[in-house]
């Protein structure tokens, strides 16, 4: 069974993340910042937040998301996620009404890169 440790009991730990520059003024950023999480920038060629050698997290927000998938670059970005770490997911922030394209657009998108990619989607 996997147990899970808040960041507020690790007290002698510091829990450090490095997030791409354009990325620092989001809410996602900021409130990792109140929770103790030390940030180090700098400009990611993939992803958005790097956790670990393993780990790296993309942040769309659900316009973001749409707009990927309506121009083609989600799946993209979802490869090289993939090919730069063994463990990517994407994480979706915000509204998560579909409103610029098909629900069925939209569900056949996240099956896809959840089953064919491995790239989970939170």
């Amino acid at each position: 069974m996997f147990s899970f440790v808040p960041l507020s009991i690790m007290e002698n730990e510091v829990f450090e993340l490095l997030v791409d520059d354009r990325e620092l003024k989001s809410q996602t950023a900021r409130k990792l910042f109140t929770l103790g999480v030390r940030l180090k920038t700098q400009r990611l060629d993939v992803g958005d937040f790097i956790v670990s050698e393993r780990i790296v997290v993309e942040r769309k927000t659900m316009a973001d998301f749409e707009a990927s998938i309506i121009d083609g670059r989600l799946f993209q970005q979802a490869l090289s996620l993939r090919q730069c770490f063994s463990s990517p997911m994407i994480a979706v922030i915000g509204n998560n009404k579909v409103v610029r394209i098909k629900e069925s657009a939209f569900l056949g998108a996240v099956f896809s890169l959840m089953l064919d990619l491995r790239v989970p989607i939170l």
